[in-house]
């Protein structure tokens, strides 16, 4: 059987407790853990890395674009 079971969707949030009672096992909501640690970056003080790391994708010549959208994706790609 299993240990722990993680709920893995918003659409099954609030049942943790009753399976809980019925399984045995712990139940985790996924939506409440992801909340629950939100908070506590909150309360430590935490945010997103300001040093930005992520590089922009490299350009790709796009092929079955209208002329006008591949237009304005050239020109923001140029920056």
């Amino acid at each position: 059987g299993a240990e722990v079971i993680c709920l893995g969707c918003a659409g099954m949030s609030g049942f943790d407790k009753e399976l809980n009672k019925k399984l045995g096992v712990p139940v985790l909501d996924g939506f409440v853990c992801a909340i629950k640690l939100l908070e506590i970056f909150h309360q430590y003080g935490l945010t997103h890395s300001k040093i930005n790391t992520y590089s922009q994708p490299l350009y790709k010549e796009l092929t079955n674009l209208q002329s006008k959208f591949s237009k304005v994706y050239k020109k923001s790609k140029k920056k």
